[in-house]
């Protein structure tokens, strides 16, 4: 996609935001169709043998300030809704239009539409 050997491509948004960041002459489109919206995921091991820590940790993880952090320099989306879009090129996650993500394997759907998108090209 960076290379230009595409005009598109498809992408996690921080991908993409990270490419911009670095000079890329690439930008993010939300289709207006909709996007899945999928965060990270954190848990605690139940019965794990440092609970304590491991509950200061997600609290860590999950707060405003990290992720406020987290949605600046590691350009990721925020799962908490009172941390501020401020990433040039990301918007608001009120305007995502968003659609449940399919029950298939993803390496599935890269694979049909880098198949298709090359018959185009």
């Amino acid at each position: 996609m960076v290379e230009g050997e595409y005009a598109a491509g498809l992408t996690n948004e921080d991908k993409a935001i990270t490419y911009m960041k670095e000079g890329a002459d690439v930008t993010v489109v939300y289709p207006k169709e909709g996007i899945t919206l999928r965060t990270s995921n954190i848990g605690i091991i139940k019965g794990g043998p440092n609970q304590y820590n491991a509950r200061l940790f997600v609290d860590f993880v999950t707060s405003k300030e990290c992720q406020t952090a987290m949605e600046a320099e590691l350009n990721v989306r925020p799962a908490r809704k009172d941390v501020e879009i401020t990433t040039e090129g990301r918007i608001p996650t009120s305007e995502i239009v968003s659609i449940p993500y399919p029950d298939v394997k993803s390496s599935e759907i890269k694979t049909k539409f880098q198949d298709l998108w090359t018959k185009l090209n």
